[in-house]
């Protein structure tokens, strides 16, 4: 049976119509760490194909595959410990966290071909999947950009006060930057009581440039 759900796993990444004569996919719901496994396999197949089109020249612009990295995304994103209100900021590799948040693995494929059906309406690209929908806050080439992103996210939640956290991924790279620096000093920092009082950051900027 998990030989055969595998089978009509990658039918169903590639388009093809299930010819499933057992009807696996649409048994009971499967056991947490199989529904784990089926993801990483659906993004690695993903991935695989991505890289087969981009040969083709079918993407347009760059591409980054995330291959060997797919147990990180699904582990935080498909693991049920976010919902789609939570928000995710990702890297150039980011194929993967977008997959594993929900988004849809045809809408993804549009946008790195440039079709107006994609996320982004085919502008963005591999490194700028986003949906919004989905709390994907979006991607970008800069090296460590998802930590800053992620603390003004994080902070826009604490400000609303309904249990939302924000996620941001990044690579070893981006740990000798300073906006990992700058990220993680802010991050657990609490705000202070009177803080609605504090004067406007950019009168602060303004005495600092005096």
């Amino acid at each position: 049976l998990r030989r055969q759900r595998q089978m009509c796993i990658r039918d169903s990444a590639e388009g093809v119509p299930s010819k499933c004569p057992s009807g696996c996919l649409s048994e009971a719901e499967p056991t947490p760490l199989l529904h784990l496994y089926e993801e990483m396999l659906r993004i690695r197949l993903f991935e695989q194909r991505c890289v087969e089109l981009f040969d083709r020249k079918f993407v347009k612009g760059t591409a980054h595959s995330c291959e060997g990295q797919e147990a990180t995304a699904v582990g935080v994103c498909g693991g049920g410990l976010l919902t789609e209100r939570d928000f995710v900021l990702s890297h150039h590799r980011g194929h993967g966290h977008v997959l594993a948040k929900g988004a849809d693995m045809g809408r993804c494929l549009a946008e790195l071909g440039g079709r107006r059906d994609g996320y982004c309406g085919g502008m963005g690209g591999s490194m700028h999947l986003a949906d919004l929908s989905k709390g994907v806050l979006g991607a970008n080439g800069v090296v460590g950009a998802s930590l800053a992103l992620g603390c003004g996210a994080g902070l826009a939640a604490k400000y609303e006060g309904k249990g939302r956290v924000a996620v941001a991924f990044f690579g070893d790279g981006a740990s000798n930057q300073g906006l990992f620096h700058e990220a993680s000093s802010p991050a657990p920092a609490p705000m202070p009581p009177d803080h609605r009082r504090l004067p406007p950051l950019t009168s602060g900027l303004l005495e600092l440039s005096r």
